[in-house]
């Protein structure tokens, strides 16, 4: 519809206009968009208090299980029911109980969770007769001292007298103490034996196989001799009889005559004496040279 102002206000002027039909704008248009961005401020407002709430309860959450946890620890760390009241210790057999426990530090009335299980197993593993131990807790008042000791295979003869285990390893000075029925295992190398770790595998090998066949017990050894050019020896603990077997890749075999050897002895009424197996041509005849 067009007006004409200029007779309204500008006074008679046929020629001037206003259309205001290019307008075209509608209160239904506007309204939607309002809602709109009004919804999405809502939303915004209401995932901001969902975030912050969420910060809220973790943080809460946190401190919560923060101060329970110091509650707890606390608890744990001094109350009686957690003292110590037992200590057991299992596979003993050349060890003096309360020297463990020393070498622990672990003692009856300590509380069960200050103790470090490995740390203790550390330091008992420093005492000499101890190959493998095991430091277990049993809650809430009892410790576990669960161990495997060194095996004294041998004596060897060094500067002094030392405990070989099965394995070659020297573990412990010898002080006394009361073993039966090992060998002392000498060379004319002295000290120098330990250098040649062949040789005394060789050794130890041969008296594992002496031994696990039951020639320990029938023909038991005083003592296992090597010299460079001779060999091994054996001497005999009961006779004091010396077998020379020779050179070590062969002893293992010579070890199965020591039957026929014993009862030519016997049946001879010969006490002392030298018996050259590594001399003999024949192995089922042997020298035997008494000693006076």
């Amino acid at each position: 519809q067009k007006y004409n102002i200029s007779e309204n206000f500008l006074g008679p002027s046929p020629n001037i206009f206003l259309d205001f039909n290019f307008i075209n704008i509608r209160k239904y248009d506007i309204l939607p968009t309002m809602k709109q961005q009004s919804t999405k401020k809502k939303s915004r407002l209401l995932q901001k208090l969902v975030f912050t709430f969420q910060c809220l309860l973790i943080v809460g959450t946190a401190y919560f299980a923060f101060s329970a946890g110091l509650a707890i620890k606390q608890f744990a760390y001094t109350h009686s029911m957690f003292s110590i009241r037992k200590i057991t210790i299992a596979g003993s057999h050349r060890c003096d109980n309360d020297i463990l426990l020393s070498y622990s530090h672990i003692k009856k009335g300590d509380n069960i969770f200050r103790i470090n299980s490995k740390s203790a197993e550390h330091r008992i593993e420093q005492h000499p007769w101890i190959k493998k131990v095991k430091v277990v807790k049993s809650y809430p008042d009892s410790i576990n001292i669960l161990l495997e000791e060194h095996e004294p295979l041998a004596l060897l003869s060094l500067s002094s007298l030392y405990f070989i285990n099965p394995d070659g390893l020297v573990f412990k000075k010898y002080s006394g103490e009361s073993i039966t029925n090992i060998p002392i295992i000498t060379s004319e190398d002295g000290d120098n034996i330990l250098a040649d770790s062949n040789l005394l595998k060789k050794i130890i090998a041969f008296y594992k196989n002496y031994r696990d066949n039951g020639y320990q017990e029938k023909f038991p050894i005083s003592e296992i001799h090597h010299e460079p050019f001779l060999g091994m020896s054996l001497y005999l603990k009961k006779s004091g009889t010396k077998i020379e077997l020779g050179d070590s890749t062969t002893s293992s075999k010579m070890i199965a005559y020591l039957d026929k050897v014993q009862e030519s002895l016997e049946q001879h009424g010969i006490g002392a004496a030298i018996v050259r197996l590594n001399e003999s041509k024949n192995k089922n005849r042997f020298i035997i040279q008494t000693i006076q």
